[in-house]
C-alpha cells in the first residue's frame, strides 16, 4: 500500500522503475548520488516527499534530466468526463470530449449522422492517431484516400491536408501528440466548432499538396511568421534573406539549408532543431486489430491489442465480469477508459468511479486500480506514455489480471 504521507501529485516510485531499468542496485545508486540507501528506499516507497536537492542528486546519478523525472512522476488526477455537458451547440447529433495531459490531447467524437468531406485545419504542432470504435471513417490525407474500419487505427501528420467522411453513425477517438516543447496552445474545441459550423459548404481537394519531401512540410514557417505578426518583407530584413527565397521555402518549393533555417529560427526566437521537428511529417500508416488477438487467461474474454507509435489500444469485446479484477500498475503511463456498450466500474485508489457510454475516465497508471464490467461490456482502454521518450512498460504483464 502507498503511504498516507505521499504527495499525491507526484509518484516517486518511478525512481525505482528507472533504476531497475538501468540494472542499477539501490546500493550503487546510493554510492553514485551520495544519498543513503535508506533515504532512497523511503523515497522510492513514497514514505515522504523528497527535497529538490535529493531528487537532483538521484536523477543526476540515474542519468536523466530533472524535467523528465517531473514528467514521468507527475500523476494526472482521476477524472470522469461527460460528453453531454460539453456538447457543442447547436450541432445536433455530435458530442465531443476533449482532454489534455502533458504532451497529448485526446478527442472523442460521436455522431448519429453521417458527414461528407469535412475539411480539417492543419495542426502543425501535432502528430495524430485516430481509432474507430464504431462505424467506418474515410480519411483523405494529402490527396490519398484511406478507410479506417471498426477497431482499426491510423496515424498521420497534423501538417497534412486532410478531410474525413462517414456514411453513418460513428464513434471516433483521436490522440494528438505534440512534436516538441513549443508553448503554442492548440484549442481542439475551437477548431472542431469551426469545422462543424461550415462542413456542409466544404469540399476536399483531390490533388496532393505540393511538398519538397514526403517527410517534411515547411509551410509551418509561414504560419509561425504570421503568428509573430511579421510580413514577408520584415522577415527578409531581419534574416538577411530575399523575399523570393523565403517564399519558395514557405511554399515547399525549396528545401532550406541549415544556415537558412538557423537564420529564420533566430528571427522567430526559436532554434533550428525545433523548426525542423515542427516541419517533420510522420508517415501515414494504417493499423488493424489483427496485429494481436489474445484472451485474458483468468476470464476467458477476447481483447484486441493494437500498439500505434508507442500508444496501446485494447478493445474489449462483449464481456461481463461481476467481481473486481486487480490490474498491475504501470507508472509511466496515463490510462483512459471509454465504454461503448454496457457499464464499467473502476476503483482507483479506493474510490469507485462508475463509467457509462458517453463518458471517459482518465487516471494515472501508477494509481492502484481494479474494475468490473456488466451488461456485455464493450469498450476501449488506451494506455498513453507520460513522456514522448518513454516506453509503455511491461505491455504483456500489465494486461494480465491478477
Amino acid at each position: 500500500m502507498r503511504s498516507q504521507n505521499n504527495v499525491d501529485e507526484y509518484d516517486q516510485s518511478v525512481i525505482r522503475q528507472i533504476r531497475e531499468g538501468k540494472k542499477m542496485s539501490r546500493r550503487a545508486l546510493a554510492e553514485k548520488s551520495g544519498i543513503t540507501q535508506q533515504t532512497i528506499l523511503n523515497v522510492e516507497q513514497n514514505r515522504f516527499p523528497a527535497s529538490l536537492s535529493t531528487l537532483a542528486a538521484i536523477t543526476d546519478a540515474l542519468g536523466i534530466s530533472f524535467n523528465k523525472y517531473v514528467e514521468l512522476s507527475h500523476r494526472c488526477k482521476t477524472v470522469v468526463l461527460d460528453q453531454n455537458k460539453i456538447k457543442p451547440e447547436p450541432y445536433s447529433g455530435y458530442s465531443v470530449i476533449s482532454y489534455e495531459y502533458n504532451d497529448y490531447i485526446l478527442l472523442h467524437l460521436q455522431t448519429n449522422e453521417g458527414f461528407q468531406d469535412v475539411s480539417m485545419s492543419q495542426m502543425p504542432y501535432f502528430d495524430v492517431i485516430t481509432y474507430v470504435l464504431q462505424g467506418k471513417l474515410d480519411i483523405m490525407v494529402d490527396g490519398e484516400s484511406y478507410t479506417v474500419n471498426e477497431n482499426q487505427a491510423m496515424s498521420y501528420s497534423g501538417l497534412a491536408n486532410r478531410a474525413i467522411s462517414s456514411s453513418g453513425p460513428c464513434n471516433i477517438v483521436s490522440i494528438l501528440r505534440r512534436k516538441n516543447n513549443t508553448n503554442h496552445h492548440y484549442n481542439p474545441m475551437s477548431e472542431l466548432a469551426a469545422v462543424l459550423e461550415s462542413y456542409e459548404k466544404m469540399s476536399v481537394s483531390k490533388k496532393p499538396s505540393t511538398v519538397n519531401s514526403d517527410n517534411m512540410d515547411f509551410t509551418i514557417l509561414k504560419q509561425l511568421r504570421l503568428m509573430h505578426n511579421m510580413s514577408l518583407e520584415m522577415m527578409s530584413e531581419e534574416s538577411g534573406m530575399s523575399t523570393s527565397a523565403i517564399s519558395l521555402i514557405e511554399n515547399n518549393k525549396r528545401a532550406p539549408s541549415m544556415a537558412t533555417l538557423s537564420a529564420i529560427a533566430s528571427v522567430l526566437g526559436d532554434t533550428p532543431v525545433n523548426l525542423f521537428q515542427l516541419a517533420r511529417k510522420c508517415p501515414t500508416k494504417s493499423y488493424d486489430r489483427s496485429i494481436s488477438e489474445r484472451a485474458l487467461a483468468n476470464n476467458g474474454f477476447m481483447v484486441y491489442d493494437t500498439t500505434v507509435d508507442n500508444i496501446m489500444f485494447n478493445f474489449v469485446n462483449k464481456v461481463t465480469i461481476n467481481e473486481f479484477g486487480q490490474l498491475t500498475n504501470h507508472p509511466f503511463c496515463m490510462e483512459v477508459q471509454i465504454p461503448v456498450t454496457g457499464s464499467l466500474a473502476m476503483e482507483v485508489d479506493g474510490v469507485l468511479y462508475p463509467v457509462k457510454p458517453g463518458q471517459v475516465l482518465a487516471f494515472d497508471g501508477s494509481r492502484s486500480h481494479k474494475y468490473k464490467m456488466s451488461d456485455d461490456y464493450t469498450g476501449l482502454m488506451i494506455r498513453i506514455p507520460k513522456n514522448k521518450t518513454s516506453s509503455i512498460d511491461n505491455l504483456d504483464s500489465d494486461a494480465q489480471i491478477d
